[in-house]
């Protein structure tokens, strides 16, 4: 870096390499390669749906049939919310197509909504069926039930207007550089 990135970065440090914990993962040649939840509300903010897209990709370009997407969401204490997971098709047909999407949602009755003062979050487990039915991977993510929009200029989340307040923090380890620990 040049001195003048000195000037321009103000009070950051620009340093090179990596800061943060780097793992290596290892997945089955058909597997999830990337997913999507969406959490859009309904009646009110009463009740809302569980909107999944997935893709799932065969890297051999080899398998045929239909595999499964089976997502099962679980409240704050482990329940279960649905007594049958959301299954979703993901049909390789012919060989030679190395991805497809899986889609599907299903109805959540009643969900606690997230808000900052309340950061209620459920936790969605999926998982990768073969033609055969076994688990060829799982998945998990958090997910919150909200919706924020801009109404008449003010940022709402769940109908309700918000203000936010923050500082711009940039902080430095003498050792581990940007990456911070919680006492930190």
């Amino acid at each position: 870096f040049s001195d003048g990135d000195w000037m321009e970065d103000q009070d950051m440090i620009r340093l090179s390499g990596i800061f943060r914990s780097v793992y290596l993962l290892s997945t089955p040649t058909v597997h999830v390669r990337d997913f999507r939840i969406d959490t859009p509300l309904r009646d009110g903010y009463t009740n809302a749906e569980l909107a999944v897209t997935a893709n799932v990709r065969d890297y051999t370009g080899a398998e045929k049939g239909s595999f499964t997407v089976e997502t099962q969401l679980y409240d704050d204490g482990g329940n279960p919310v649905w007594t049958e997971p959301l299954r979703q098709s993901a049909d390789f047909g012919a060989a030679g197509r190395d991805e497809v999407v899986a889609r599907g949602s299903k109805a959540v009755d009643g969900p606690k909504l997230w808000s900052a003062e309340h950061p209620n979050l459920y936790t969605a487990v999926l998982v990768l069926r073969g033609p055969a039915g076994d688990v060829l991977e799982t998945l998990s993510t958090r997910v919150g039930f909200r919706e924020f929009a801009m109404v008449d200029g003010l940022m709402r989340i769940n109908g309700e207007p918000i203000t936010i307040k923050g500082v711009n923090r940039h902080e430095l380890h003498p050792d581990r550089g940007s990456a911070l620990t919680r006492e930190d």
